[in-house]
């Protein structure tokens, strides 16, 4: 019983310190700024998908400084009666961002499908790279999906600094980064052993199938 208990101790100290390096993670990548120009920049928005003043009024400045030709605004729609992507673009003229430069992407139904409007949008209109502006904390997951979508050149400007505050954002950050993992990766990957094994398997029970006929066939050209 005690070696049972131990197991569980050792398990849930080993989860508690992959969450932890997790959470440093995300919050020394948030944190570190990365290029100071590109071609685009991508407006992440709050956590439902909402436009942020904040991130908005960065994003006006850093045109205004010459970091970027255009905006793209791409949102995370949980609320479909909500259009964020006029209300940004209504925020980001209102702030002198003409509407020439002012990309909308679609909204996606989470951060994968989100990066994969972003990516067609670079890929069409010939963009090599692409700042994110946002929270600190939405870095890492926005940075991963857009390198997975197949945006090649990331540049990062973020808002707002770590503090006490952020502990729950950062916790639902964590968990929606496993997901996305999970989601991305993991699952495609199990699917397609699962589809291979099928597979394997199938031949498996042709030959099989042709090896007793063959026998089959040999028994029945025998002297009776």
């Amino acid at each position: 019983m005690r070696r049972v208990i131990g197991f569980f101790i050792k398990l849930a100290v080993a989860a508690l310190c992959f969450v932890g390096i997790t959470v440093l993670l995300i919050v020394l990548d948030g944190l570190n700024d990365v290029g100071e120009n590109a071609d685009a920049a991508l407006v992440v928005g709050r956590d439902d998908g909402t436009p942020d003043d904040a991130q908005l009024e960065r994003a006006a400045k850093l045109y205004k400084d010459g970091e970027f030709r255009q905006i793209i605004v791409c949102s995370i729609s949980e609320y479909p009666s909500f259009d964020a992507q006029a209300t940004t673009t209504k925020f980001l003229e209102e702030h002198h961002v003409p509407s020439s430069a002012i990309i909308e992407a679609g909204a996606g139904k989470d951060t994968g499908e989100m990066a994969q409007n972003v990516a067609q949008v670079v890929k069409d209109r010939d963009l090599t790279s692409v700042m994110i502006i946002g929270d600190y904390y939405r870095m890492t997951r926005t940075k991963l999906a857009l390198l997975h979508a197949g945006v090649g050149s990331i540049a990062k400007s973020h808002v707002g600094s770590a503090g006490f505050d952020d502990a729950l954002p950062i916790a639902r950050e964590v968990g929606a980064l496993y997901s996305y993992f999970y989601h991305s990766f993991i699952a495609p990957t199990a699917e397609k052993v699962k589809q291979e094994a099928a597979t394997e398997a199938d031949k498996a029970s042709q030959e099989a199938k042709k090896a007793r006929e063959s026998v089959n066939n040999q028994l029945d050209k025998l002297p009776k």
